[in-house]
């Protein structure tokens, strides 16, 4: 026991002292927002504007828009001057500049792209916008069911660590009233002893409680990216209770999810993706159709033996006798059957995430309303009974100290039920875009 309370504390006094170091952003919390009274709507807000993880999917959606521009673009035209027929024996010959014995050659080739490539191009480049829109979409979904589950832990951890502490001064009182008993001869060394380990016992309780206390605090402050504010952030929650229709309502919102479930962001974001998988086959198809390189020309040849001023026109196309695609469009095809099956593990995880939420939301719920209306006036009653026996002589310390510990597991258990509750809860309103 002695070992387990300097390692808690021990614990607790690291995270404490390590949080000045902590990357952070700012030293102070964003405007408006007292870290030492933070309720959920402001926690969001917070999230929202200062979300690390919000960041890098905005700047990937600013990436994907760009790659949009470049899709969009044509082949750009390509000026070439050539200087020939220069006799390095002879000269250039009299005259100014125009007269010299040089054929120049002033060209310009245009690419013109054939098989709608430059459609398919920006119909794969469109499609992967989408596909990082909906991921936006999807992790700010996910990352809010993630951050109210930090807040509530950080809610839950408050309640044990005050708990942790009134039992710990409780069991002091005790042990001083045992200890004064012991001394007048009214109670055997023994029990005050038994006291004595039971006290010891509360005070690492505490320690432990101080120490998860320290870690829920870096959690939602690094979720919220203000880690300088840890040690002040305290949350005031407002529990959520069981409604009375609870099975009933959650029923129809639960029907109402699968009727749209082709709307979820992550299934929006895997059929943009096969829409992109496809565009992309087809774009590798259209290799094999040949691109034309026209060009026009001016040249020019002055003198007694040159041509004087002359027009032309150039046309080339490639010749497949190397390369006929034949690897690309294969790869292409096998990532087309990829984002394929991709969509139907993306439709089947939806299908289990609404389920699990919602049998995670109906266990959580039950045991809640069991804790609250069972479990709690059972252990309050029991803890009365025998407080009352012991101080009226009629029962030892052991039966005592049982009743304490089992309302102490009462207690803890009824903060993790209703934090468990929360959570879910929470992960639920997450699948129906609430807030």
């Amino acid at each position: 026991m002695a070992v387990q309370f300097v390692f808690s504390r021990l614990l607790a006094g690291l995270l404490l002292a390590s949080l000045p170091a902590l990357a952070g952003a700012q030293a102070v919390a964003p405007a408006g927002v007292d870290p030492a009274h933070l309720t959920w709507p402001a926690a969001r807000a917070v999230w929202l504007d200062r979300s690390r993880d919000l960041g890098a999917a905005r700047r990937d959606i600013e990436s994907a828009d760009a790659d949009t521009l470049t899709a969009r673009a044509r082949p750009n035209p390509t000026l070439s001057f050539n200087a020939l027929s220069i006799d390095p024996r002879h000269g250039l010959g009299p005259g100014g500049l125009g007269d010299k014995r040089i054929d120049s050659t002033l060209r310009i080739d245009q690419t013109v792209e054939r098989g709608d490539k430059r459609a398919l191009r920006m119909s794969r480049a469109g499609a992967t916008l989408d596909a990082v829109r909906a991921d936006y979409l999807g992790l700010a979904r996910a990352g809010s069911a993630a951050l109210a589950g930090a807040f509530y832990d950080l809610a839950a951890a408050q309640d044990q660590a005050d708990l942790a502490q009134q039992s710990a001064a409780l069991a002091d009182a005790a042990l001083a009233a045992a200890l004064k008993r012991r001394d007048a001869g009214d109670l055997a060394a023994a029990a005050a002893e038994r006291v004595r380990t039971d006290t010891l016992r509360a005070r690492n309780d505490a320690a432990s409680a101080g120490a998860a206390l320290a870690q829920a605090r870096l959690a939602l402050a690094r979720a919220l990216a203000i880690e300088p504010q840890a040690p002040l952030l305290h949350v005031e929650p407002d529990w959520p209770e069981p409604v009375a229709d609870e099975a009933g309502l959650r029923a129809s919102e639960r029907r109402r999810l699968e009727a749209a479930l082709d709307d979820r962001p992550e299934l929006r974001a895997a059929r943009a993706r096969l829409v992109a998988a496809r565009a992309a086959r087809d774009l590798a198809l259209a290799q094999r159709h040949r691109d034309v390189t026209v060009g026009v020309q001016a040249e020019r040849y002055p003198g007694p033996a040159g041509t004087g001023s002359t027009v032309g026109i150039g046309l080339s196309v490639p010749l497949f006798l190397g390369d006929n695609f034949d690897g690309a469009i294969r790869s292409a095809e096998v990532d087309l059957d990829r984002a394929d099956a991709a969509l139907e593990l993306a439709r089947a995880d939806a299908q289990s995430d609404i389920a699990a939420t919602a049998a995670d939301l109906d266990a959580a719920a039950r045991r809640l309303a069991r804790t609250r209306d069972e479990l709690m006036p059972a252990a309050r009653g029991a803890l009365d009974a025998a407080e009352f026996a012991f101080a009226h002589g009629a029962s030892g310390v052991t039966d005592v100290l049982d009743a304490r510990r089992a309302w102490r597991a009462a207690e803890a258990d009824a903060i993790a039920t209703r934090a468990d509750y929360a959570r879910a809860l929470a992960a639920w309103r997450a699948l129906l875009d609430q807030p």
